[in-house]
């Protein structure tokens, strides 16, 4: 028996220790729900957990990236499929025009809304965005979905379908000059401009198409009060010597007038008010069979011509300034035949098939990320996560083994008095 070295005591100490450690990672780790807390509870368990759940989380990205390119695919999917339906209005309305029981004036009513169909597809094509990004303009090629584990590539065609004209006076050389010795045009930023002045037409011409039934519009500004001030549209014609041409006088007056042979004569006019200088003008005008129609915006209106039969197999949309005049741009509606919107069709609808591969590709990778992410988050669940029912068993065996460590401490602690009994003796 000894009495400095109460080993029995000590032993239940250590007993009590090792539970209470014990008891207190159960309880951390029933608290937290995981089994690894720290790397101490597991270093390579801890290092596989973590490993795995980097995976799930750029797995979970990738799902994000996936329905964002669904998104991005049904944004344009959606304008296309509005670019169809304008289409088939267009194709409905030319077998409408081509009905004989209609009259000039229904026949262009035909052709405007025909007209603000192209436009509407026109800006379509051009402004449908997603997120910032120009969906249909051409500019999305090589682009690819990232899903985590791969890339999926994705690209749109450029889906200008071509049905009516732009040009730019940047493109100088596209423009041959008349009658120079009268004044020298230039060119520049959308800026049509002369070097002398002149008298008489001072002409810039372009060919567009060749066709009869057609719609040219062109924005204009007066940039000077020289008495020459005209702007105009050449409606119809083979050459210089041959044209049916509209215009608008700075002095007030629309005119539409014609060259045959190289003679000039006033077809009809009628007078409006003073144009305005730096005052943006929209000049329109309208071929539909041997009709003509000339108009700005806000101005005036001729309509209804019927010219010299000897224009009628000339060019259309060819486009002329007079004087000193600047244009910003013009767009020319050509003679469209439902072969041209067959061929439209064609292509709007070959692209949402390969939209539609494209989706139902994504959402394949969806379906499969979302299941590789599921297995590998039930995996790292069994490695890291408590096992509650494992814990609440054994927090159970450690209480009851403390509960009996305190009692022997008590015994062994109570052991040395029984050598007082036998000093007393």
């Amino acid at each position: 028996m000894r009495i400095n070295n109460n080993l029995p005591a000590l032993n239940a100490k250590n007993r009590i220790n090792n539970n209470s450690n014990a008891k207190k990672t159960s309880f951390e780790r029933l608290s937290s729900g995981l089994r690894i807390n720290r790397a101490a509870d597991d270093a390579a368990g801890l290092a596989i957990s973590e490993s795995m759940r980097a995976q799930i989380r750029a797995l979970e990205q990738g799902s994000r990236n996936i329905q964002d390119g669904i998104s991005l695919i049904q944004t344009a999917e959606g304008a296309l499929n509005s670019i169809t339906s304008g289409l088939q209005r267009i194709r409905e309305l030319l077998v409408q025009r081509e009905n004989d029981t209609y009259t000039y004036s229904d026949k262009e009513t035909i052709n405007q809304e025909i007209t603000h169909n192209l436009r509407n597809i026109e800006d379509i094509t051009i402004n449908t965005q997603f997120n910032g990004i120009y969906l249909l303009n051409g500019s999305l090629t090589n682009a690819a979905v990232h899903t985590g584990t791969d890339t999926i590539p994705l690209s749109i065609n450029d889906m200008h379908l071509d049905l009516y004209y732009r040009e730019n006076f940047n493109d100088q050389n596209r423009f041959s000059q008349w009658h120079p010795a009268q004044g020298a045009w230039t060119v520049q930023n959308g800026l049509l401009t002369q070097s002398t002045e002149g008298v008489g037409d001072k002409t810039i011409l372009t060919e567009v198409i060749q066709g009869n039934d057609m719609t040219i519009t062109v924005n204009g500004k007066f940039m000077t009060t020289h008495p020459d001030g005209n702007i105009g549209i050449i409606i119809k014609g083979n050459d210089f010597n041959n044209q049916v041409f509209g215009w608008y006088s700075q002095y007030g007056g629309l005119y539409i007038g014609e060259r045959v042979n190289g003679s000039y004569r006033l077809i009809t006019s009628i007078v409006v008010d003073p144009a305005q200088l730096d005052q943006n003008y929209e000049l329109t005008g309208t071929v539909v069979g041997n009709y003509y129609t000339f108009s700005v915006t806000g101005v005036g209106k001729i309509e209804g011509y019927s010219a010299n039969t000897s224009m009628l197999e000339g060019y259309t949309g060819l486009f002329t300034a007079f004087s000193e005049a600047s244009f910003d741009d013009y767009e020319v509606i050509p003679h469209i035949t439902l072969t041209d919107i067959e061929t439209a069709l064609d292509k709007v609808t070959g692209e949402r098939a390969k939209l539609g591969a494209y989706q139902n590709r994504l959402e394949y990778a969806y379906n499969n990320t979302s299941n590789y992410s599921e297995n590998l988050t039930a995996s790292e669940s069994r490695i890291r996560d408590t096992d509650i029912s494992k814990e609440m068993i054994k927090i159970s065996t450690l209480s009851i083994l403390t509960d009996a460590s305190q009692a022997i401490l008590a015994q062994a602690n109570s052991q040395p008095q029984r050598i007082l009994e036998l000093l007393r003796n």
